[in-house]
């Protein structure tokens, strides 16, 4: 028996040493009892800092999260961290799986990826997609601040000062520099957004709070929301996935303004496996071609619009592992924003 699990150990082990990502092996106590090079690799560590080790005592900055997956009903758990090997950041996914046998936990198997180059090649094809898309939303503005800069530099050599056509002029002009001042100011915005301070937090509340805001200040719109009568938690940062909601609540509000009857319908639900909030209202909707599109950077539909809104409402839930997606609605008129987060 010793010899045939010690052969199964080492096929194991075999396959192990193939992977690029890092794999832990753990038993009830969180003692290490089996790890591939790639864990050494990626976390900058030797044999003899993890060989009849306890992963806590290895790694003291990941225990909380341990110690409250044990407590969870979760099988397996996921979260990205930034660590510092070495002085150079590091992005990791870390996730953690629970080995159950009749109801009891045996083990536990930790995978760690090592993202970081995904991670910037994302942003550099971000950047420069954003980069792209800003010159050409400043430019816009400067050709009539140009014309109408020409226009009265003319008007003062011929001296044929008209106050009422200055006027106009100047306030093109004015307009023109403001609407740069708020392209500023929402990518300012959309730039520096702080990493998301993610922690267990009543997500009902967080929904509740967003959808008073409007339903108390919108009398006239016929508002409604379903929680589910259990409160839900999750891993989450409060203000961002707040602002989140908000944001798309106001994009409902927005479209049903000019309507007759106007409603919105907001519910959270958690179904297997996991949860799920939408957003529905009958206003006028949104050309199917244009759906697509919707979140891309400074892709507006509004007449005073920046298009930076739904940017920043997809990268805080992507950021919280989540998905959100926008659909017309099949047998009324109006949209449906739909996030979803995986649970686990």
């Amino acid at each position: 028996k010793s010899e045939e699990d010690e052969n199964k150990r080492l096929f194991i082990e075999a396959i192990l040493s193939l992977l690029t990502i890092g794999v832990i092996s753990l038993n009830q106590n969180f003692d290490i009892t089996l790890y591939n090079k790639s864990v050494l690799k990626i976390l900058g560590k030797k044999q003899s800092d993890l060989d009849n080790q306890n992963f806590i005592i290895v790694f003291p900055e990941w225990k909380d999260i341990l110690i409250n997956f044990e407590k969870s009903q979760r099988i397996i758990e996921t979260f990205q961290f930034e660590i510092h090997i070495n002085d150079n950041a590091r992005n990791l996914n870390l996730r953690i799986i629970k080995e159950i046998k009749d109801d009891i936990i045996n083990g536990y198997v930790v995978t760690i990826d090592d993202t970081t180059s995904l991670i910037l090649a994302e942003k550099h094809a971000a950047w420069s997609d954003i980069a792209k898309k800003i010159a050409h939303e400043v430019k816009n503005p400067l050709t009539p601040i140009k014309l109408s800069a020409e226009r009265i530099e003319k008007k003062i050599q011929n001296k044929s000062i008209n106050s009422d056509e200055v006027s106009l002029l100047t306030q093109t002009i004015s307009k023109q520099v403001d609407d740069i001042g708020k392209l500023v100011d929402e990518f300012s915005s959309f730039a520096r957004m702080p990493k998301a301070e993610v922690k267990l937090d009543n997500l009902s509340q967080a929904l509740q709070a967003s959808f008073d805001l409007y339903a108390n200040s919108y009398p006239k719109i016929n508002t409604k929301i379903e929680l589910p009568s259990k409160e839900i938690f999750y891993q989450f940062d409060n203000f961002q996935i707040t602002q989140a909601f908000t944001n798309i609540i106001k994009n409902a509000v927005e479209s049903v303004q000019t309507i007759p009857n106007p409603s919105i319908l907001v519910k959270l639900t958690e179904k297997e496996g996991f949860i799920e909030i939408s957003v529905k209202d009958n206003g006028i909707g949104i050309d199917e071609n244009k759906i697509a599109i919707l979140f891309e950077p400074y892709f507006t539909t509004k007449d005073k619009g920046t298009g930076l809104g739904l940017s920043i409402v997809k990268k805080i839930i992507e950021d919280h592992g989540g998905i959100i997606k926008i659909k017309k609605n099949k047998n009324m008129a109006g949209t449906t924003s739909l996030i979803k987060f995986e649970l686990y």
